[in-house]
């Protein structure tokens, strides 16, 4: 009995979206195991240059060295944390001026407030705007510096004449962004708690004391409180540090690849720097 011929052309049908399909379902899983396999790889060797870093700070022990590594800690503290201050001090203004205006309405007690500013500010917002002008100003200028050196070739001259790279940029960043993101934070607590205090104070007439407020603080902030915060500026700090220095390193023979390799690492920064507070947060509290 011979078929319709309608029938061998949807079974012609069936079979080649069978194959489509097949096809694409190969194609996602080897495009999804390549991704993964690119940031097991990025990772392993971000993680190596942490290896590197550390096995680097034996080095500290030589005086002539320590004067070396000294000079160029300072400078990137100073260029990393006190540059930044009047960027992240004006920020927290704003935002206490802000908190200030939003909450005089509802927290008529010290204690109110107080309870407000650990949740909101203390917890979330210092660290995740700090990280954010850290990156900013901080984490750009690195993979600039060390992508125009990569460009130039000069880490091949410096290793030509047997200085370590590591102990010169890295290691000094690698102390200096965590110290700076933890004065970072006490900026910015201190000035959006000075700031909320003097509109609530002068403008809003409000009959919080700044007194009441130095007093009720510390009954707010636990000693998990300040663990966890000093964990997302160490943490954040490091991360930051790395990435920013691998960014630059990985600049290939273009000299479009330092800005295409600035805005990359900014975009990973941020998320990862993200996930890194609310991840802590979450596990916290």
């Amino acid at each position: 009995m011979v078929e319709p011929a309608w029938k061998f052309r949807l079974v012609i049908v069936i079979r080649r979206w069978t194959l489509r399909i097949w096809f694409l379902f190969w194609f996602l899983l080897g495009h999804l195991g390549a991704f993964f396999f690119r940031r097991a790889q990025y990772g392993a060797e971000v993680l190596g240059l942490l290896s590197l870093s550390i096995r680097e700070t034996a080095n500290l022990m030589v005086r002539s060295r320590r004067q070396v590594f000294w000079i160029l800690f300072k400078r990137q503290l100073y260029n990393s944390g006190y540059k930044a201050a009047y960027v992240n001090c004006v920020i927290a203004a704003l935002l206490g001026l802000a908190l200030a205006n939003q909450f005089t309405l509802y927290l008529q007690k010290a204690e109110s407030f107080a309870d407000v500013f650990v949740v909101v500010v203390l917890r979330e917002l210092a660290p995740l705007i700090s990280g954010i002008i850290l990156i900013a100003r901080s984490s750009t200028a690195i993979v600039s510096e060390i992508g125009h050196l990569k460009l130039n070739r000069e880490f091949e001259v410096l290793h030509s004449q047997g200085i370590n790279a590591i102990f010169l940029f890295i290691l000094p960043a690698l102390f200096a962004f965590p110290l700076s993101l933890l004065l970072m934070l006490v900026y910015f607590n201190s000035v959006t708690l000075l700031s909320a205090w003097l509109y609530m104070s002068w403008y809003a007439d409000s009959d919080i004391s700044f007194s009441s407020l130095m007093f009720t603080l510390p009954d707010r902030i636990s000693l998990v409180e300040l663990i966890v915060i000093s964990s997302k500026a160490v943490f954040g700090g490091i991360i930051i540090a790395l990435l920013s220095v691998y960014a630059g390193y990985r600049v290939g023979e273009r000299f479009t690849d330092i800005s295409r390799a600035i805005s990359n690492n900014t975009t990973a920064l941020l998320l990862l720097f993200f996930c890194l507070n609310i991840m802590l947060s979450i596990l916290a509290y």
